[in-house]
């Protein structure tokens, strides 16, 4: 596994398995407001993670297939891990009010 981390639109990809044709089929799952995976068509494995608004949020791991190989990823690149006791847009509504108050 390999984390990649874009600094410029706090996105994160974690590529799972390579697959040996780029173009072969895939389909894409949106699982949540920030975290997005990639699954070949063919047998339905993961083939990539995609998380948004990493640093700034943290990551949700704790209901993924590979989640103990994604924590230590993420932990050693300096991402915190968020649980799922706030949906992002109450985490912006709380950020909004403190600026506000």
């Amino acid at each position: 596994m390999e984390l990649r981390h874009d600094d410029t639109v706090d996105a994160a990809s974690v590529l799972a398995r390579a697959t040996p044709d780029a173009c072969a089929a895939h389909f894409k799952e949106r699982l949540h407001q920030d975290r997005f995976v990639r699954y070949r068509d063919s047998d339905d494995a993961v083939l990539e993670y995609a998380f948004l608004n990493v640093g700034c949020h943290g990551v949700r791991l704790d209901d993924l297939e590979h989640q103990d190989e994604l924590r230590a990823l993420f932990r050693a690149a300096g991402f915190k891990e968020r649980g799922w006791g706030a949906p992002l847009s109450a985490l912006k509504v709380v950020k909004r009010r403190r600026a506000l108050g």
